[in-house]
């Protein structure tokens, strides 16, 4: 009788060697919903990436405004002064104390290509354009 029992269990571990077709469904289907998931948590990832990026780049600009407000008097030029601003901020003049407030190194340039990360002069500040926005600026992705 025990050698009965023992062929019972081998022929059961035997016959059982593939998966039946509703246990591969439904491994399939909980690959394609945590897919999904994936795919749709990963898609916003880029552009917060991307307003990051430019929010830094603006804090640096705007805190260089800052400085020379502190010091000096409040730095307002007229709206899409980019450049003249970047020239007062990177100027190392003696009559301005703690000038330059920027690093005088970087070489900024202007453009309206809607394709990258853009800092526009609004007057007093400068504020982020995204991608897709119409719009010159400080190009924040150009490599000095």
């Amino acid at each position: 009788m025990r050698d009965g029992h023992d062929d019972k269990r081998t022929r059961r571990r035997t016959s059982r060697q593939a998966y039946s077709l509703i246990e591969v469904l439904v491994v399939v289907v909980l690959l394609a919903v945590i897919a999904g998931v994936a795919i749709n948590s990963y898609r916003g990832v880029p552009r917060a990436a991307e307003g990051s990026v430019g929010s830094q780049a603006i804090a640096v600009l705007n805190n260089a405004v800052l400085a020379y407000n502190t010091a000096n008097r409040e730095l307002v030029r007229p709206r899409g002064a980019e450049m003249e601003v970047i020239a007062l901020l990177q100027a190392p003049d003696p009559g301005l104390p703690g000038a330059p407030y920027l690093d005088d190194s970087v070489n900024y340039v202007l453009t309206s290509s809607g394709n990258n990360l853009r800092a526009q002069w609004n007057g007093r500040f400068f504020q982020l354009l995204m991608r897709g926005v119409d719009g010159s600026g400080i190009d924040l992705e150009s490599k000095p």
